[in-house]
């Protein structure tokens, strides 16, 4: 159910707050104020817990094979950058919620095409004159030949179709233009030559500022966001310019892949995890301070944000303050990567069930998922199972896997083994985030009784008694059904025993049927009774493994959508190669019924492309170039 996760103690308000200005970077020193390894707050059940004890007698043999110090991945990093060549390209990865744009014309057109889905293009835009940020209506051109900065910001505050909510969007410039015009057909911009790279970015993510007259936050008894769009033409807000020029920066270090790796350290029950990045590099007239910055998974960050998360980074991060249908955006400034280091490793290599351990982890193996591990923005596999079950099944193949003297698949199998207890954290605290995000993927209400269901190929589900009212399934019900792990129940118990026994407690009151309570009895008795006094060791330690790739070894991708979506489409939403791509945020619905949509990118003012290719770079990112009419 809502539970609040305490954010880091650094965020992107924080920014805001210190009076950050042009081309602003984060001092290292500030690390004080951003979540630190070692600073997590302690559970209630800190006291209950039983340390690991990896030098204990292990009833499984030792095996001796060395692991691997290498596994190929299944889409290596595409190293020929031709396309780059094309006449016009854009490139899309779950790595940012920034768009990248690239045309070779002198002309750009963005936010085209709106009328199409039946909504109004952008009421209004602003940049930076020589007399400072200033806004404007549209329908006029404009000089635009002196900007002072490299963005532009756009927003719909009273635009036709638009009354329920604005999305500002920012547009970050390689080359100044010579001059611009808003109209009801999109933002035109012309240039004194190429247009080069122009990265779009909704800067508020896919949080919805609210209309005029109306705060749904507030009027739901939530803390209002005070993000007024519609009075921005009159003076523009301290929060989205200091926004534009913390981005004008990091969207000059554009990441393009995530080398993802890891480590297994039986010695100390732990899984490092190691995420590299390589970026597009922008250089821009105005001279922009380049900032690099190494996103975490949104999945990942949303756990991370918990305080009593245990998970040690060997960098500091920061939430972005831009919400995504995965969690948030987080991040490490600065820095080409990061490691993470998870405790968890011990709730595979010790069981509380003795020599039935075995005969359990083999029933499980055998009923192993035949789905992917997930990519880098899920941070696990998708799929609504119920609570513990994917995890049970890992820990059940890491088993197996060492009995049978695959190092190997048990390294691999212990990866996404603790993967999938960091999806369990968000399954079990992170509905207030969402609730916290409203409106979510409608204007209804998502109450206090909503759970995170799982996850699917665009984002975390939410389901509750009466969230969302016309749900084909009441998955909140059957959520603790395959809850019959008792090393499951031990992390449940070491990390989220009050949490569960929350919901257990509103499930008993609830009188769920009887089936339900008969599997809820059973979660009640696995996680709310004694601790075991002892466990007993069933892999032996041994010392880390060497880093070799994660999920990349199984999952090609790519997965090229965190925020928005750039669809390939006809005027009616139709698959087509033979038009402009289109943004597009599918979750949400035109009031025509179709899915919302933020225009088209285009590179001339008439005409259609006459060949369209999509170039998967990695598991990461996707581009799709273009040739002109």
């Amino acid at each position: 159910m809502g539970l609040s996760l305490p954010g880091p103690r650094f965020t992107m308000r924080g920014v805001l707050t210190l009076g950050l200005r042009r081309s602003v970077v984060i001092p290292v020193g500030t690390a004080l104020l951003a979540i630190a390894a070692g600073c997590q707050r302690q559970p209630d059940a800190a006291k209950e817990r039983i340390a690991p004890n990896p030098n204990a007698p292990a009833a499984y043999p030792v095996v001796t094979t060395a692991p691997s110090s290498h596994i190929a991945r299944a889409r290596p990093h595409l190293s020929d950058a031709g396309w780059k060549s094309a006449p016009f390209w854009v490139l899309h990865t779950e790595l940012s919620p920034a768009i990248l744009v690239h045309a070779s014309t002198r002309y750009l057109g963005l936010f085209a095409d709106m009328a199409e889905c039946g909504l109004g293009a952008p009421a209004h835009i602003a940049w930076s004159t020589r007399d400072g940020p200033r806004a404007f209506p549209a329908g006029t051109t404009h000089d635009v030949s002196a900007m002072e900065e490299n963005w532009l910001l756009v927003w719909f505050a009273g635009s036709p179709g638009w009354t329920n909510w604005d999305a500002p969007w920012a547009v970050f410039l390689q080359r100044k233009p010579r001059w611009l015009r808003l109209d009801e057909k999109g933002l035109h911009l012309e240039f004194p030559a190429a247009a080069g790279d122009v990265v779009v970015l909704p800067i508020y993510g896919c949080f919805k500022l609210p209309p005029a007259g109306r705060d749904y936050l507030a009027e739901h008894g939530l803390p209002s966001r005070k993000l007024l769009s519609w009075q921005w033409e009159k003076s523009l807000a301290r929060d989205p310019l200091m926004r534009l020029r913390y981005w004008a920066g990091a969207t000059r270090e554009l990441p393009i892949y995530c080398e993802e790796s890891f480590s297994v350290d039986r010695g100390r029950d732990e899984v490092t995890m190691r995420w590299r990045f390589e970026r597009h590099s922008i250089e821009d007239d105005w001279k922009t301070r380049r900032l690099k910055l190494a996103p975490v998974s949104p999945s990942l960050g949303l756990a991370a944000k918990d305080k009593a998360f245990p998970i040690r980074f060997s960098k500091p991060f920061f939430d972005m303050e831009i919400p995504t249908p995965f969690g948030p955006c987080v991040a490490v400034q600065g820095e080409d990567g990061f490691d993470a280091t998870f405790p968890w490793l011990h709730y595979v290599n010790e069981s509380s069930a003795g020599g039935g351990a075995d005969s359990k982890a083999l029933a499980a193996a055998k009923e192993t998922s035949s789905a992917a591990p997930g990519s880098w923005s899920t941070f696990g596999r998708t799929g609504l199972s119920p609570l513990g079950e994917e995890a049970a099944r890992c820990s059940a193949k890491a088993r197996q896997a060492y009995k049978s003297g695959d190092i190997d698949g048990y390294d691999y199998a212990a990866y996404q083994f603790v993967r999938e207890l960091t999806l369990l954290w968000v399954r079990q605290k992170g509905a207030e985030y969402f609730r916290k995000q409203q409106p979510w993927h409608s204007m209804e209400w998502m109450d206090e009784e909503v759970f995170v269901a799982g996850l699917h190929a665009g984002g975390w589900s939410l389901n509750g008694p009466n969230y969302p009212a016309r749900a084909a399934e009441r998955l909140f019900a059957t959520r603790w059904n395959s809850f019959t792990d008792p090393d499951i129940g031990r992390f449940y118990r070491d990390w989220l025993r009050e949490n569960a026994r929350r919901e257990l407690g509103w499930c008993a009151q609830r009188g769920l049927a009887t089936n339900a309570a008969t599997n809820l009895a059973h979660a009640r008795s696995l996680l709310l009774d004694e601790t075991p006094a002892q466990f007993e060791r069933l892999v032996p330690p041994a010392a880390p493994s060497p880093y070799v790739a994660g999920a990349e070894r199984e999952v090609p991708g790519p997965n090229p959508a965190l925020v928005t979506e750039v669809q390939l489409v006809d005027r009616d939403g139709r698959p087509s190669t033979n038009g402009w791509p289109r943004l597009v945020w599918p979750a949400w619905r035109t009031p025509s019924g179709g899915e919302w949509s933020f225009g088209r990118m285009k590179p001339v003012r008439e005409g259609e492309p006459r060949s369209v290719r999509r170039i998967p770079l990695n598991w990461n990112t996707e581009v799709i170039t273009f040739a002109g009419p």
